[in-house]
């Protein structure tokens, strides 16, 4: 399977406070504290993070922002699952899990959007994504759309 490069950047970041690390940690979601601030998975994150495809092992936060991106309504996939630890693999699939929707949120807020561009051979998708709430129907849920998609035909012509 081709090697897939993602570009991942996060907004969600919040005050400090003990009970939210506390509740952070309890659901093993990644996450940093700089200077009174919690950041969603890293600080580096909130600038941008890249992650390729096909490692041996991916830390927590590499596989919580794949599980992101595979979420996505992107037509390119991570492949986390080739080498990935049993550790990993059970946090990509809490992100895509529903349950925890209500624990980022309460902490994140309206701060839980993800814009990605996932890379691989000569197509790359620009994506943004977010976690929800509908207070009608008291619902979290997840929302992405494909902003741009590309095929670079001067990659062929490289090669």
């Amino acid at each position: 399977m081709a090697k897939v490069f993602l570009s991942f950047n996060s907004s969600a970041k919040a005050d400090f406070s003990q009970e939210a690390v506390n509740k952070l940690n309890s659901n093993n979601i990644p996450y940093e504290v700089s200077e009174n601030t919690i950041y969603l998975i890293n600080k580096e994150a909130f600038s941008t993070i890249c992650i390729e495809s096909g490692k041996k092992n991916y830390e927590p936060h590499e596989t919580f922002c794949m599980g992101i991106a595979d979420s996505s309504e992107s037509t390119i996939e991570m492949d986390i699952t080739e080498g990935a630890t049993l550790e990993a693999l059970e946090v990509v699939d809490g992100v895509q899990d529903k349950s925890l929707f209500p624990v980022l949120y309460e902490i994140f807020r309206h701060g839980l959007e993800f814009e990605m561009t996932l890379d691989c051979n000569s197509l790359s998708e620009t994506v943004s994504a977010s976690i929800l709430y509908d207070e009608e129907k008291e619902e979290y849920y997840f929302k992405s759309e494909i902003r741009e998609d590309y095929y670079d035909e001067d990659y062929d012509e490289e090669w």
